[in-house]
């Protein structure tokens, strides 16, 4: 034991917790395998942005299995990482995209309010989240929202229509550059149906540089272009974000051979070696 010194604190290995998190669970928001399992989700994704693991759209993702989590947990109960993951599911702290026969996938988010309607209200610092604390110096977002936030930033508002209408103006140019491309009349199609899906669930595809990455990816990711419509379709049954490549099912060449089928295949193969060496018909 002894003091802990500058160097050791430029050495020393530690996990970030974020302020918001030690908040909530100071104040009971959240339970003690809940703040620890985000806290270490939370310290893999700062290694993911080292390894630029990004998706199609720039953001950030993990890739966590059950058994790292149980050693990481120091746990030998698979039910309590499961109701820790679903705990922080429902706080909306991560979204989870199931891979069979491989690790899941996580997205980590932030944590925010809901019914907030004034800044008014904010008094405390409780729940300030990185869109109202810049300017919240002795308030917080227990009860803003983001129509209160726009108010702090009345010169952000016309830049955010502009970038609205730069959105919708490329969304309408997709179909264009798709068009171009040299690839399937299905393939097109299936693209098509994934942006209006991503609409659906209120994840637009704003650019058409999302579309460009999945098309540059078949031969390496995706096999071929059937692979990745295939990908897309897993996309819609699991109701993923994004196209993940689709695991495909290994075919057998070789069917198995019945008796009956041997047995008259010996039988011809008998007569041909005695036609051949013996010269019976």
């Amino acid at each position: 034991m002894r003091n802990i010194t500058v160097e050791d604190l430029r050495n020393i290995d530690y996990y970030q917790v974020p302020k918001w998190l030690m908040d909530m669970f100071l104040a009971g928001k959240i339970t003690t395998g809940g703040f620890k399992t985000y806290v270490l989700m939370y310290d893999r994704l700062r290694i993911s942005a080292k390894n630029n693991w990004f998706d199609d759209e720039g953001v950030v993702y993990i890739k966590y299995s059950y058994n790292e989590l149980l050693e990481d947990l120091q746990s030998n109960s698979k039910t309590t990482v499961s109701n820790n993951i679903k705990e922080l599911e429902r706080l909306n702290l991560i979204s989870k995209v199931k891979c069979f026969s491989a690790s899941n996938i996580y997205y980590l988010t932030i944590y925010s309010t809901e019914n907030c309607t004034s800044t008014e209200d904010c008094t405390s610092t409780k729940k300030c989240t990185s869109i109202s604390t810049e300017n919240c110096t002795n308030s917080s977002i227990e009860k803003c929202t983001s129509s209160s936030t726009e108010n702090l930033y009345p010169s952000n508002n016309n830049s955010s229509k502009n970038n609205k209408s730069k959105n919708n103006y490329s969304k309408n140019n997709i179909c264009e550059e798709l068009e171009k491309e040299n690839i399937s009349d299905e393939l097109k199609d299936k693209l098509l149906e994934f942006i209006d899906y991503r609409k659906e669930i209120k994840k637009p595809i704003k650019t058409y540089k999302a579309i460009k990455s999945l098309l540059n990816k078949i031969g390496t990711d995706f096999i071929n272009e059937q692979h990745l419509i295939i990908s897309i379709e897993n996309t819609f049954a699991n109701q993923y974000q994004g196209v993940f490549p689709a695991e495909l099912k290994r075919q057998v060449n070789q069917v198995k051979e019945s008796y009956a089928s041997r047995r008259l295949r010996e039988i011809k193969e008998a007569r041909e070696w005695e036609k051949k060496y013996f010269g019976k018909e």
